[in-house]
């Protein structure tokens, strides 16, 4: 992933993936990215993205309009 190459802070890859999802699919993007969190989310169908890259954790969804 991009981001996670780019940025040391958890809050920058978060912010920079959160702008490259909002320009590429519209606005509404929630991003959460650490290394330990816990998470109950509402999101559109099919618009939902949990990862593990090494010890981080990312989570991506969509949820309402601007």
């Amino acid at each position: 992933m991009d981001a996670v190459s780019k940025f040391t802070i958890e809050e920058d890859v978060a912010g920079h993936i959160q702008n490259e999802f909002n320009t590429e699919y519209g606005q509404s993007w929630h991003i959460f990215v650490g290394r330990r969190f816990g998470s109950y989310v509402t999101h559109e169908t099919k618009k939902y993205i949990f990862m593990a890259i090494g010890n981080l954790y990312v989570l991506i969804y969509k949820c309402g309009s601007p």
